[in-house]
């Protein structure tokens, strides 16, 4: 597997995902870091953007509108 292909989860260690979540919820108070990754034996297209950063207020079907935006393939605006 590249460094392409590999999923955040087993790019970084759990020590370091703890590291990059404490800095970006200390930054960002009021919103929370979200890692969206396709599944491996999905059929969904390949996402542009895989790091999001919600507001802590956000509605799960906003957050997957958003999603949806950044499918490659997708025709919604």
């Amino acid at each position: 597997m590249t460094l392409l292909n590999k999923s955040f989860k087993q790019e970084y260690s759990l020590e370091k995902r703890k590291t990059i979540s404490e800095k970006i919820k200390n930054r960002y108070k009021d919103r929370l870091p979200i890692i969206v990754e396709r599944a491996p034996n999905s059929n969904v297209p390949d996402i542009t953007k895989k790091k999001f950063l919600a507001p802590s207020n956000m509605v799960v079907s906003n957050f997957i509108m958003e999603i949806r935006k950044h499918l490659d393939g997708s025709k919604q605006n």
